[in-house]
């Protein structure tokens, strides 16, 4: 979901600043095998080329079907390292969101109480994954809020740099107004495009009668969803809904028939729209004006119920933080300045700010925790009575209080993360920085996985092992695997070329210099 510009072998993001590495891992120069028989044979040259080709194709096919952590250390002889940054965190975090969407739709199908309520909401409700801060790994609408947030930091992330660096000057208004045009123009070929292969395959597996609905149960029989009579039919109705899901002047969300996870494509869509807007109309304005505008906006989308860009603008407003910390070279935001080189001072200022980062996060988290049924017949989770009483009374609160605390305390929560290193380490390792390398293709086809093949799996182990709990525990590691290994695929053939036929359509659509 970035935008890339490349160099040499290697493509720079240039709104995160991640370096990744444009090397396909399908490519590799492998040794051809030294077969006893063609010595022994009396073979053509040409026969032997063509064999030997055959066997390097067929293993190259292979090869190609594994996983790229897997290949990746062996393209060039070399293993390749990421350059860590301040914003290489941002690529972890995604992919470990990813992780818990995954987590709570698994969940949501067979304990659904468990992912709704509390612990505590009612007596049966006493499991530990209920707990506030543990059930963040399968707080879906947390994560959902961090996945816009992130969305909108890291396109306006080297806008705003820019316009920090230029500081009125104009000097670099060029290159501003060149960003935003192509990180615009390419945003939407770059999140469709690679729903093309999942919609196809998902609608073959709906027509061959393996597509299943939700209900909650484990164990047979598994309710089938009706395919439509003919595979023309079936398609001809996956178009329409797909027309319905791609229109942008509906602003309420849309759920596609048999993808519902997708729901958040066209809210990322048209919150990236406004996250251009904004840069555009605010590029000249004051700094301190700017965030004010931003800031107000942010709320005024909020107040009608307009979440999901009170979290794009929060992305912005994260970019311009990062701005003033760069430019401040610390971050307590030049406030430092001030103190005239008093170390005991200077000491107390660090010491507070950390204070306050760890306790945003905190509470950030906790909001996070907060559950789709916050009570039973008006029993409530003694975690969250503050929170249930502190909620405001609009149409969104009401209906999805969840909803609501999840969009503020992902802002919370971002506010400590961003401005505590020991907090950003986790999301930096290569474990998560794989998982946000495929975190798009992961996410686009872990709903058809768990609706079809997966809804078989745990009634499979749960025979075989005669335990409810540990065939469904064990059918979980079996999905995550086969769901990593198809979202590392898809985004080989679906994520990695719709970046490069965005710059394609952008590099034959866009005018160039006149001699």
């Amino acid at each position: 979901m970035f935008n890339e510009r490349y160099v040499d072998d290697r493509y720079y993001d240039i709104e995160s600043d991640h370096v990744k590495f444009e090397k396909s891992s399908l490519q590799f120069d492998f040794e051809q095998p030294q077969l006893p028989i063609f010595d022994t044979l009396s073979l053509s040259p040409q026969y032997k080329m063509s064999s030997r080709r055959r066997y390097s194709m067929f293993r190259n096919r292979l090869v190609a079907l594994l996983p790229s952590f897997i290949t990746k250390p062996t393209s060039g002889g070399t293993s390749m390292a990421t350059k860590i940054t301040p914003t290489t965190y941002l690529n972890g975090l995604r992919g470990v969101a990813a992780f818990f969407v995954f987590c709570h739709h698994y969940l949501m199908e067979y304990y659904r109480d468990i992912t709704f309520y509390a612990y505590g909401t009612r007596s049966e409700d006493n499991y530990l994954i209920q707990l506030p801060f543990i059930s963040l790994i399968h707080s879906g609408s947390f994560m959902v809020a961090i996945f816009f947030i992130l969305s909108g930091y890291v396109l306006s992330y080297k806008t705003v740099h820019l316009i920090y660096k230029s500081n009125g000057t104009g000097i670099h208004d060029q290159t501003i107004f060149q960003t935003l045009a192509s990180s615009a123009f390419r945003r939407a070929p770059r999140l469709y495009i690679p729903l093309i292969i999942p919609w196809i395959l998902t609608t073959l597996i709906v027509y061959s009668g393996y597509f299943t609905r939700l209900d909650y149960e484990i164990g047979p029989p598994c309710i089938i969803v009706m395919p439509a009579p003919t595979l023309f039919d079936q398609f001809s109705l996956e178009w329409a809904n797909f027309k319905d899901y791609t229109n942008l002047f509906v602003w309420e969300r849309m759920y596609p028939t048999h993808l519902s996870q997708l729901w958040t494509i066209p809210v990322e869509f048209r919150g990236s729209l406004i996250v251009f807007l904004l840069l555009l109309c605010f590029a000249k304005v004051k700094h301190g004006v700017r965030l004010v505008l931003e800031f107000s906006i942010s709320w005024y989308a909020l107040s009608y119920d307009r979440w999901d860009i009170f979290l794009f603008v929060w992305g912005i407003i994260f970019s311009e933080l990062s701005a003033i910390r760069t430019i401040a070279t610390n971050s307590t935001y030049g406030i430092d300045l001030w103190l005239n080189k008093d170390q005991t001072m200077l000491r107390l200022l660090r010491y507070g700010m950390k204070m306050l980062w760890v306790t945003l996060f905190l509470l950030g988290a906790w909001m996070g925790s907060f559950p789709i049924h916050e009570d039973d017949g008006g029993d409530v989770s003694p975690f969250f009575h503050p929170l249930i009483d502190l909620t405001p009374s609009t149409p969104l609160a009401e209906l999805e209080s969840h909803r609501f605390w999840a969009t503020i305390g992902a802002v919370f929560f971002m506010l400590g993360m961003d401005h505590l290193e020991i907090l950003q380490k986790p999301f930096t390792t290569s474990l998560a920085q794989y998982l946000g390398d495929i975190s798009y293709g992961f996410y686009v086809v872990h709903w058809t996985i768990l609706r079809s093949i997966g809804r078989f799996i745990p009634v499979l182990f749960i025979a075989l092992m005669e335990n409810r709990f540990h065939g469904f525990c064990t059918a979980f590691v079996f999905e995550l695997v086969l769901t990593v290994w198809l979202g590392d695929i898809q985004m080989r053939i679906g994520d990695r070329p719709a970046v490069k036929i965005a710059r394609w359509l952008e590099k034959s659509c866009m005018q160039r210099p006149r001699s």
